[in-house]
């Protein structure tokens, strides 16, 4: 039965790893105030860390990031998270060495012994290295053991069910959430003992999947779960449909909404309507739900050509930030020797005489004129062939 369950966390959909060492080394588990050891395992991603089938936590602790997909590690023991199309380093393996022949005794799936160990990296002297390999339904690797009581604990995740289950969960073909955090209330429902129910609603699953993206359920992965947070598996019955799978609920910010907001804030400063056609390859945004917003702003015109920074929000929290560029067809613009229409503004009056342009320059842009006179200012290019000087 171990086997099986094994196999089922290394097909789930949850990120999972295969380990086990070839060479004297142990891998290292916490569980409770416990320190357990074991050749090979599976491990899969969890809020508690990387544990394995019964909720035990592989030591030093390791978090995959959120939108991991899969996990794998090297030889000597680093552990990477494959998160979209990069890798992001997870952490180190560090393995357990034994000067002496300890006396072993099962706990669990796994052995505990009261000898202390020299804690090494995996490829360092005779440790061993790490394979990924799946662990096969005999343990010839671990040492003989010790028959003796299984010490009592709780948490300790059980191979199969009781027909008396204190609860039962059974989870949602779809579900959709709005928060950050995905909980066990939030994609199933739990009835039986109120107090159990209580601790199995808010047992946390990880993080929500990206918008627009779908993250598939298990049985195998709830069960860790459970386990992980020392709730005994054996009183808990769980039932997941085929295909059952979890997205987060969001809203879409279309990007004609993004480029509007992009227009009218280019009009209030350059008091202009510009013919803008978006150049960036962008789709429409999703975010989540809630009194959602945009906002324009740092407008920039180079080489006739209009960069934005978009800020979008909902609740006036800042979700996401764009950098757009717009081509701008119609947008104004001078040439060297163009003529112009110089407005000087002084505190007492207003001056409009006319100048030739000294260079090339777009709307809202620095441009040096020169008068009929020969006296040379630099302004600002607005409308109409006009350039600002402010004295």
């Amino acid at each position: 039965m171990i086997s099986a369950l094994l196999s089922a966390i290394c097909l789930a959909p949850v990120p999972s790893l295969p380990l086990k060492v070839d060479g004297e080394g142990y891998l290292r588990f916490t569980r409770g105030s416990n320190v357990l050891y074991s050749r090979s395992e599976v491990v899969i991603a969890s809020p508690k860390g990387l544990v394995a089938s019964d909720g035990s936590i592989l030591s030093p602790k390791m978090f995959a990031p959120a939108g991991t997909t899969s996990l794998t590690c090297s030889l000597d023991g680093e552990v990477m998270a494959q998160v979209g199309g990069t890798k992001q380093r997870v952490g180190r393996i560090v393995l357990a060495v034994f000067n002496d022949n300890p006396s072993f005794i099962n706990f669990g799936s796994m052995l505990s012994t009261l000898s202390k160990p020299t804690l090494t990296n995996p490829g360092e002297g005779a440790s061993g290295v790490i394979r990924l390999e799946k662990v096969a339904a005999t343990t010839t690797s671990q040492p003989t053991r010790v028959q003796t009581p299984k010490p009592k604990t709780t948490g300790v995740a059980g191979n199969s069910f009781t027909s008396a289950a204190a609860a039962e969960v059974v989870v949602r073909a779809e579900s959709l959430v709005e928060s950050e955090v995905i909980t066990l209330d939030s994609i199933a429902d739990i009835s039986g003992d109120p107090a159990l129910v209580k601790m199995l609603k808010n047992i946390d699953l990880g993080r929500t999947p990206y918008f627009g993206t779908a993250r598939n359920l298990s049985t195998a992965a709830i069960r860790a779960n459970i386990a992980a947070a020392q709730i005994d598996i054996r009183t808990v019955r769980i039932s997941v449909p085929t295909g059952a799978r979890v997205s987060r609920k969001s809203q879409s910010i279309t990007i004609n909404l993004i480029t509007q907001t992009v227009s009218d804030a280019f009009k209030k400063k350059f008091e202009f309507d510009a013919d803008l056609e978006l150049k960036t390859r962008q789709f429409d945004v999703p975010v989540p739900v809630g009194e959602a917003s945009v906002e324009a702003s740092n407008l920039q015109i180079r080489d006739g050509q209009l960069t934005a920074t978009i800020d979008i929000l909902v609740n006036r929290k800042l979700v996401t930030t764009l950098n757009l560029t717009y081509g701008t067809g119609n947008i104004p613009s001078v040439k060297l020797g163009d003529e112009v229409k110089l407005k000087m503004i002084s505190s007492a009056a207003v001056v409009v005489i006319k100048a030739r342009a000294q260079g090339q320059a777009f709307l809202g842009q620095k441009v040096t004129v020169k008068t009929e006179t020969g006296s040379i200012q630099t302004g600002i290019l607005l409308v109409n062939n006009t350039v600002e000087v402010r004295l």
